[in-house]
Parts: structure tokens; C-alpha cells; sequence
């Protein structure tokens, strides 16, 4: 993948070029008009976007507790060291697990 915003955001890399044509060699005065014009055109643009992402993420995104379930029967299945290994124990594993993995894909602000 390039390191080029331009190449990666194309849909934002377009709108901004488009408006730089509308308003050519804008100068202090003329900048409030063309940075209102950005804007209205890149705000529509962004929701659009995030409800993209959203939509990705959700395709995407197993649901919690499939999550879970699967990571107890997985610490049932593979006991540590031939140990066998109750239920509860299982569970508070998955807990953990399902946490951390949780936390590996929070957002960073």
C-alpha cells in the first residue's frame, strides 16, 4: 500500500481537488468562502465514510459471546500440560482473553 494519502483516500483526495479548482489562488479574503465550501462538501463525505467503516466493522465482528464460547471450549479442549481444568476456570481464562483481545482493538483517541 503507498504511503500517498492522495492514493489511499481517493474519494477525499477528489472533493479536495475539486474545491481547490472552484476557488483557484483563493487569497485571505476569499478563504472563508472556500474553507465554508470544504466544509459542506467533506462533512457529508465523512459520515459517509464512518457509516462505511461501521458497516465493515460490522460484517465483520464476531459476536461476543460466540467469542467466548469458542475460547472455553478451547480451554477445555487444550487443558495446560494434560491438567484437567474446570468450567469455571475455563471461563474466567475466556474472560481474560476476550478482554484483551477486546482492548488490542479499541480505538485510541
Amino acid at each position: 500500500m503507498s504511503n500517498n494519502p492522495d492514493e489511499q483516500t481517493p474519494r477525499v483526495a477528489a472533493c479536495i481537488a475539486r474545491l481547490m479548482a472552484l476557488y483557484p489562488n483563493t487569497g485571505t479574503v476569499g478563504l472563508d468562502t472556500y474553507n465554508a465550501a470544504v466544509h459542506r462538501e467533506l462533512l457529508p463525505l465523512a459520515r459517509e465514510l464512518e457509516r462505511e467503516l461501521n458497516a465493515c466493522r460490522a460484517k465483520t465482528a464476531l459476536p461476543k459471546n460466540n467469542l467466548f464460547d469458542f475460547i472455553v471450549g478451547q480451554v477445555l479442549l487444550f487443558r495446560g500440560n494434560g491438567r484437567p481444568i474446570d468450567i469455571e476456570s475455563a471461563q474466567r481464562c475466556a474472560r481474560t482473553i476476550v478482554a484483551r483481545i477486546e482492548s488490542a482493538f479499541e480505538v485510541q483517541s
